[in-house]
């Protein structure tokens, strides 16, 4: 009864603000945030199609679909966070969360047929889950970072939107050891004084450990450079830490981690040192000053990667790269209700072609499967 009466009040507000419906159209949403996924072994295309015909008799024109696209976290999400634009439950993925392609085009020809109009939440803000890539306008962004452009407005990049990537082994001349990694805000911005993050790092060889978090030991400024030690970490865990603000200039709010880690823990012959900086709360404009291995500071080799390759997906289409999302070296500050990245990876709408594929994406959706309506979410 209480999904039932959360419908009737959408319909409501829903006729009541979309103006390109005609006084005689009526709208129900066909879907509620919590609607059973085929992981727990239910269909919610089939439900649909068995109720079309009582929809229809009860003088709804318009049923408002979820998200269809393959999703980056899997057949739960409910569509939020698109991955592959043209996958609809195909290309050897298996059902979404709402079903396969065919059913979808069972209902899409029943609604249709009734008289019943599909509208589809669109996503055109953003998307997640591509291939890694290095990013230089991130890595741009990251390191370029002031106290005048935060005063100004700009916004750190999110910290859990990115990895930095250090290759070892093989010819490299970078192997076991110890890493001495410092971490320091880049703006020194008394505003990020005290932000907590989280250090990981894994290999391709030794990834997550599933232990406990370690906690820094707050006297870890910058190891010898201020009279301070380091705190000494190891592979697969984390370890909390506090941005040390310490206002515009200051030389010594530095963290510093001795990684170390054994021949068994990667592959000699190539292998990868990814290393994350996530915000536990807001973000922060903390980075990764310098790397020391051996006495030398490598940290000039270190590759900034986003997950914005999309030129890989099962479908084949809908392609794009960091180069279609912000920041990119267009005018941004990733900051206010117009540039701030509220999720995942936000689209760059004045490259055209992000515009292009989108467009292509939004014919497709109604000359290919059957839309007739467009819900448009988080546009800005």
């Amino acid at each position: 009864m209480v999904r039932i009466y959360r419908h009737i009040l959408l319909v409501l507000v829903f006729t009541s603000s979309l103006l390109t419906l005609g006084a005689q159209d009526v709208m129900i949403q066909g879907w509620y945030w919590e609607y059973p996924k085929t992981p727990n072994g239910h269909l919610w295309a089939d439900t649909l199609f068995q109720k079309a015909h009582r929809l229809s008799e009860a003088g709804f024109t318009h049923l408002w679909l979820p998200p269809l696209s393959r999703a980056s976290s899997g057949s739960f999400s409910n569509g939020y966070d698109p991955q592959d634009l043209y996958d609809l439950g195909e290309f050897g993925g298996g059902a979404t969360g709402f079903g396969s392609r065919s059913d979808v085009d069972q209902l899409m020809d029943t609604l249709l047929a009734l008289g019943i109009d599909p509208v589809a939440d669109a996503v055109y803000n953003h998307r997640n889950g591509g291939i890694p890539e290095a990013n230089a306008a991130v890595e741009g962004w990251i390191e370029n970072m002031d106290c005048t452009k935060i005063n100004n407005g700009d916004q750190p990049f999110p910290s859990d939107r990115y990895r930095c990537r250090l290759p070892i082994g093989g010819n490299t001349g970078l192997g076991s050891g110890s890493y001495f990694i410092k971490v320091k805000s880049k703006s020194g911005h008394p505003r990020f004084d005290g932000y907590e993050y989280k250090f990981s790092a894994t290999t391709n060889r030794t990834g997550w450990q599933n232990l406990p978090d370690w906690f820094e030991n707050e006297a870890n400024n910058d190891g010898g450079g201020c009279g301070q030690g380091s705190d000494v970490i190891g592979l697969g865990r984390n370890i909390v830490a506090q941005v040390d603000g310490g206002g515009c200039g200051n030389t010594c709010g530095i963290d510093e981690f001795e990684l170390s880690f054994l021949p068994f823990q990667y592959f000699s012959s190539g292998d990868n040192l990814y290393i994350n900086l996530r915000n536990t709360g807001g973000y922060s404009d903390h980075y990764i000053s310098e790397i020391y291995y051996n006495g030398t500071n490598i940290v000039d080799q270190l590759i900034y990667e986003t997950f914005t390759d999309f030129t890989q997906m099962p479908s084949g289409r809908g392609g794009m790269n960091h180069l279609n999302f912000k920041p990119n070296g267009n005018p941004t500050n990733l900051g206010g209700e117009w540039d701030y990245m509220y999720f995942y990876y936000d689209y760059d709408q004045f490259i055209q072609s992000t515009v292009d594929t989108l467009e292509a994406w939004t014919s497709w959706l109604w000359a290919d499967v059957g839309f007739r309506g467009l819900r448009i979410d988080a546009i800005k």
